[in-house]
């Protein structure tokens, strides 16, 4: 029996698009430059200043409750780990992790913004290498005592 998950097509946003929407739900002027992503459509985001940041459109079979475990395994991570190595979520100005959005074929979305963290691109890491990283945490987790035991619960 096969458990991958479906072919799943990435959401349809044009720079063009994604540069209203950072505007709109950020309050940001960005140049933007497209990411490669397995599901989800990721933008570089670059400020005239020189701040960088990750435009992410989540694929719209993502719920809501599984992008909060994501925003929870970050933040957890985040408090384990060197300083700024793993990005946190930006509030938009609602201050809220996740805004909603439409695609212009109808389809809705889970928009967020992280700081970009320079480094490999886990799709420049072959397949076969990225398993080692799935144990990662417990192995992280195990080193840290008085951590949280369940880093992905979420409120």
């Amino acid at each position: 029996m096969n458990k991958s998950l479906p072919e799943l097509e990435r959401p349809e946003f044009s720079e063009q698009e994604a540069v209203l929407l950072l505007e709109e739900n950020y309050g940001l002027c960005c140049t933007l430059e497209e990411l490669p992503g397995e599901r989800d459509r990721n933008f570089l985001a670059q400020e005239h200043n020189g701040e960088s940041y990750v435009l992410k459109i989540s694929n719209s079979c993502e719920t809501l409750e599984f992008l909060k475990v994501q925003n929870n395994a970050l933040e957890s991570a985040a408090m384990l780990l060197e300083k700024g190595r793993i990005p946190s979520v930006y509030p938009n100005k609602n201050g809220e992790p996740l805004s909603r959005v439409r695609s212009t074929n109808g389809s809705l979305h889970w928009l967020r913004l992280v700081p970009y963290v320079d480094g490999l691109s886990m799709a420049d890491v072959p397949s076969s290498y990225q398993r080692v990283f799935a144990g990662t945490w417990s192995n992280v987790r195990n080193r840290n005592k008085g951590t949280p035991q369940n880093p992905f619960a979420y409120s």
